[in-house]
């Protein structure tokens, strides 16, 4: 739990900062494509090729809310989370099951919800991946109305496009 609030702090930071970044990471994601609107749905998928792997996505709606959910690709037993943050406001949600088992592969999570407005969705390795093996993993960020997104950092991984 601990190394996992440490990676969300640093995707926090790494959102915040204008410094270059390299193959495979990105700040502020200038290629990555906004999705605006959308009716409703956004689904992004994700490759981490590092151990630690961190996403920051910003979320707007002007629905009554913005709810998140991960599932992992492929290969069984790699688990998921998701934090999705506003003001006071925290949900969260893994590709883990009640007792603790990594969901089967494209099986969705429960959903993480907040009200509407703004918020930021920050996505994370909850395991460690094997160092030098990419994992692959899916987002799904809905809402009842016009649904915006943008990739704001990511870590240890590569953007959709």
């Amino acid at each position: 739990m601990r190394r996992w609030l440490t990676m969300m702090l640093a995707v926090v930071m790494a959102a915040g900062l204008a410094t270059a970044v390299y193959a495979g990471e990105c700040n502020d994601c200038p290629d990555a494509p906004a999705v605006y609107p959308s009716n409703d749905t956004v689904e992004y998928t994700f490759n981490a090729d590092a151990r630690d792997f961190a996403v920051a996505i910003k979320a707007k709606t002007e629905g009554t809310y913005i709810s998140v959910e991960v599932a992992d690709c492929c290969v069984a037993g790699d688990v998921w989370r998701a934090i999705i943050w506003k003001g006071k406001n925290l949900a969260t949600t893994s590709s883990q099951d009640a007792d603790g088992i990594p969901l089967p592969p494209d099986t969705w999570s429960t959903p993480a919800t907040v009200e509407k407005g703004r918020a930021f969705i920050f996505i994370t390795a909850a395991n460690n991946l094997p160092g030098g093996i990419s994992a692959g993993m899916y987002v799904k960020i809905t809402s009842d109305g016009i649904l915006t997104t943008k990739i704001k950092s990511i870590v240890g991984g590569t953007a959709p496009y």
